[in-house]
């Protein structure tokens, strides 16, 4: 068990099997099990990228090429759920390194972004990863994809 800002937080707990495979698009199967204790303090394995990634790699073939396609994003994307939320003015260097590995960011990331955006302070830094994690590099891939 991790405490996170008051909250217990079980991770890396798997509650399906791993959804590849056959098991793709389908009902969640049980997981597998395991003996003993486990560890429940790290994430467990982060999504999918490029390689599990069908509908990615249909686009790179050419599915709805002739389907325009308007990308874009800004800093401010994921605000809109973290100022109301009041979760912007929890953020502290423990729910950064949180967040950061939950969406499988290597070690040395939070120094990147702090690097690239200074005066930054944790809530600022929050929104940048949480925009890039769920806006800007699946715009991204999508965009490369097409090409």
């Amino acid at each position: 068990m991790l405490d996170l800002v008051g909250v217990a937080a079980f991770l890396g707990i798997p509650y399906a099997a791993p959804p590849f495979g056959a098991r793709r698009m389908r009902p969640p199967e049980p997981p597998v099990g395991w003996e003993g204790e486990r560890g429940a303090t790290d994430y467990g394995p982060t999504c999918p990228k490029d390689n599990d990634d069908p509908e990615g790699a249909a686009l790179r073939r050419g599915a709805a090429s002739g389907v325009r396609l308007l990308a874009g994003w800004n800093r401010d994307d994921t605000r809109i759920g973290l100022v109301p939320t009041g979760m912007i003015d929890l953020a502290d260097e423990r729910i950064l390194s949180a967040v950061v590995g939950a969406y499988g960011g290597p070690d040395g990331t939070i120094e990147l972004y702090r690097a690239a955006r200074p005066g930054a302070n944790d809530g600022d830094l929050l929104a940048a990863v949480t925009t890039d994690c769920f806006i800007r590099v699946p715009v991204i891939r999508v965009a490369e994809a097409r090409r």
